[in-house]
């Protein structure tokens, strides 16, 4: 299937052979250089991104170290506090019942200030408990929860 057929080529003089070829060949010689520009231009667009791209993983590991590094640092401090602690007389018991109604306790005063109410406090609850034991320093409740236990 032939879309299109040469009849003939008609001949042409050497002047205008040689001006024709002439500008064919700075045409492609222009259009050459301007797909090289364009290669060059991406390559190095290509390679900002590269270099960018490291960048940015190289800050992203040195976070990772320093957290890391942080990590270990604290998991060392607790170890040594633990020991402390057992050569102290031991870790003091925490009532997850007096913790439980401390966190409600807490909860009920932000509904308060959120203005959701006040809700009626449980059954058998000593709100007045709650508040002098919240006012001890730590080491009375743990002298409290060491008696008692």
């Amino acid at each position: 299937c032939n879309w299109y057929s040469v009849r003939s080529v008609g001949s042409l003089p050497q002047d205008e052979a040689m001006e024709r070829g002439a500008d064919i060949f700075a045409e492609s010689v222009v259009v050459g250089v301007a797909v090289s520009v364009l290669v060059v231009e991406y390559q190095l667009q290509a390679s900002r991104a590269e270099v960018k791209r490291r960048r940015e993983l190289e800050a992203l590991e040195e976070k990772d170290v320093e957290m890391a590094t942080e990590i270990r640092v604290l998991e060392e401090r607790v170890k040594a506090l633990e020991s402390k602690v057992r050569l102290l007389g031991g870790v003091p018991k925490v009532d997850k019942e007096e913790v439980k109604m401390r966190v409600k306790a807490e909860r009920r005063e932000k509904d308060k200030v959120k203005g959701r109410g006040e809700e009626a406090a449980p059954a058998g609850v000593a709100e007045d408990k709650q508040v002098a034991t919240d006012r001890d320093p730590w080491w009375k409740r743990w002298r409290r929860s060491m008696s008692d236990g």
